[in-house]
């Protein structure tokens, strides 16, 4: 019989107030820029409407299971409607970030709940960080990949929930095939680590797995799901606007990725398409100017904190595998994370839309880096250790770096 514990309600009731203690603190800090910028204010650009538009009536293809849910509950939108579900996405977004963050904040030990925090501060405050994949592309589907990759990375440590990553792979690819080069990496690096700390065939079946679920997901998405449309351009257009009304949509949205032609261009193979889309994304560059160019230098800037992570971690784990061969294969893993954002490289020559492929990366890179301090990796925790008291050495080159960033969000 066991004996009763008169302080098991007291505990327990603690541990739920800290939950709510950190998931507020962390949503609360994660909203500052986002009603600090403009974009959750603005007029929407007419395509965030149009991406809402799609249904499974029309064929099944990627980008089309947002708008078939949102069709099962309405025939005909309105643009206050449509408004609505993309800045609600955007708060649901972080309340579940917040959720998950408070959780990994409260499970760590109170040395590693000060790297937790100060990393949680960098990656919400900073101007160029997790605002960035959310908040300029109200109505697009990136917060939507974020959460799921998120949930698929959360998802492995668990026994019971670790099978639910094949098909949130194939969720995250059905919501935008760009999941295959935003989030997968991410996804496939930690089941590698995972493979590397303890060698199982559970861990093997379910990497095999997902990777099987993400290949013929992804070539059927971006080869074979054109061909399921029942609809014509002038059909689909014309059924798009039927359900909203009065609206300006944007067609050449539609030209691009179902029916292969823009602005009376009709390529006659992929070489020629990749081609068009090179010079469309050139002369966008030319467009935006300066102002472009000193976002990417400070994104770069920016950025350094990874490479500058998984380089530390690389060296450590150099020098403990000369003394210790128990896991030689972690340093490999810590070479391909250095190199992981290479993966995404591909949209940066075929779409302009630079702000939110950095601002996806910024998040996969993120959620990775929360992993292995939630796993306690004494690599990962050794190297921010290091960054950080570099940071509190030299505090005036991170302010300034954050400062102008922060002009170019309000610019």
């Amino acid at each position: 019989m066991k004996t009763p514990n008169p302080e098991g309600k007291p505990l327990r009731r603690k541990t739920v107030q800290k939950q709510i203690l950190y998931t507020f603190l962390v949503l609360l800090c994660g909203l500052l820029p986002v009603y600090a910028g403009r974009e959750l204010y603005a007029e929407q650009d007419p395509i965030r409407y149009t991406v809402l538009l799609y249904d499974y009536s029309m064929g099944f293809c990627s980008r089309f299971l947002v708008g078939d849910i949102l069709w099962r509950f309405r025939d005909v939108y309105t643009e206050e409607f449509l408004d609505a579900v993309g800045r609600g996405a955007v708060l649901f977004a972080y309340a579940c970030m917040a959720v998950l963050l408070g959780y990994v904040l409260r499970k760590a030990n109170a040395e590693n709940r000060k790297i937790l925090w100060v990393l949680t501060l960098f990656a919400l405050l900073f101007p160029l960080g997790v605002y960035q994949a959310h908040v300029p592309a109200i109505g697009m589907f990136d917060g939507y990949m974020m959460l799921i990759g998120m949930a698929a990375v959360a998802c492995i440590p668990s026994r019971r929930l670790r099978w639910l990553v094949p098909p949130l792979c194939f969720l995250g690819l059905t919501v935008h095939y760009i999941f295959l080069l935003m989030y997968i990496p991410t996804i496939f690096s930690v089941l590698l680590y995972e493979l590397a700390k303890k060698p199982k065939k559970d861990t093997l079946g379910l990497f095999a797995a997902s990777f099987g679920v993400s290949f013929f997901g992804s070539i059927y998405y971006a080869i074979f799901a054109n061909r399921t449309l029942t609809v014509g351009r002038e059909e689909m257009f014309a059924y798009m606007e039927s359900k909203l009304p009065g609206a300006q949509l944007y067609i050449d949205y539609l030209d691009v990725y179902f029916f292969n032609q823009y602005q009376g261009l009709s390529p006659d193979g992929p070489v020629d398409y990749v081609v068009f889309n090179m010079i469309w994304v050139m002369a966008r560059v030319g467009e935006q100017g300066i102002y472009l160019w000193i976002s990417m230098i400070l994104a770069g800037s920016f950025f350094l904190l990874f490479p500058l992570v998984w380089a530390l971690c690389c060296r450590r784990a150099t020098h403990n595998t000369e003394k210790n061969s128990e896991n030689r294969y972690i340093k490999w893993i810590y070479r391909l994370n250095l190199i992981l954002p290479l993966s995404a490289l591909p949209m940066f020559l075929l779409s302009p839309d630079y702000y939110r492929f950095i601002g996806c990366l910024f998040s996969g890179a993120l959620i990775l880096l929360f992993y292995y301090v939630y796993d306690e990796n004494e690599d990962v925790l050794a190297a921010l250790r290091s960054i950080l008291r570099f940071c509190i050495k030299q505090p005036l080159a991170i302010v300034a770096l954050a400062f102008g960033c922060l002009l170019l969000l309000r610019a």
